[in-house]
């Protein structure tokens, strides 16, 4: 079942990219969520980079919760 889901996911990355690249308005930003575990402020700065705003990151980094994480590889 988890490389039936795995396959699953892959795929959908690909009809993403796809998509974006023949879109020109069209901008992604990929988060790693082990990265927003371990690093929250550094990921959130990311995204307010990204969208070019000033989101709450104390707040934002507050809902992160460590002990929701299973795989901690």
């Amino acid at each position: 079942m988890p490389v039936t889901l795995f396959e699953a996911y892959k795929k959908q990355l690909s009809q993403v990219d796809m998509w974006k690249n023949k879109e020109p308005g069209v901008e992604l930003i990929y988060i790693n969520y082990s990265d927003v575990i371990n690093n929250p402020k550094n990921e959130i700065s990311r995204i307010n980079k990204f969208i070019g705003m000033d989101l709450k990151t104390e707040s934002m980094s507050s809902c992160v919760d460590k002990t929701l994480y299973r795989n901690k590889n």
